[in-house]
């Protein structure tokens, strides 16, 4: 699905918000996105972190991410609660 959306938004921005249940989901993901997508198919895509366990300067990148970028954001629910994140078009 992921690998899907990049492609078809290839040449356009796109903010991407995935919900994992835990620090040790995101973590796994976080290092397979960046091994397999990131560098190998979509170099340009720009990977983030968020949970409640990071500090407030790891927040404020993720609320400060450009529109006109790929960015995909791993998430806890944290995220759903606490903030908005802007520029997501598929959650």
């Amino acid at each position: 699905l992921l690998i899907g959306l990049l492609r078809k938004h290839a040449t356009t921005s796109l903010g991407i918000l995935i919900f994992l249940p835990g620090v040790t989901w995101i973590d796994e993901l976080y290092c397979r996105i960046e091994l397999e997508l990131k560098r190998r198919l979509f170099p340009s895509i720009n990977l983030f972190a968020f949970h409640g366990t990071q500090d407030a300067q790891d927040h404020d990148r993720i609320l400060a991410i450009k529109s006109n970028q790929t960015n995909i954001i791993l998430a806890t629910n944290v995220a759903e609660s606490s903030l908005t994140i802007p520029n997501l078009q598929y959650v």
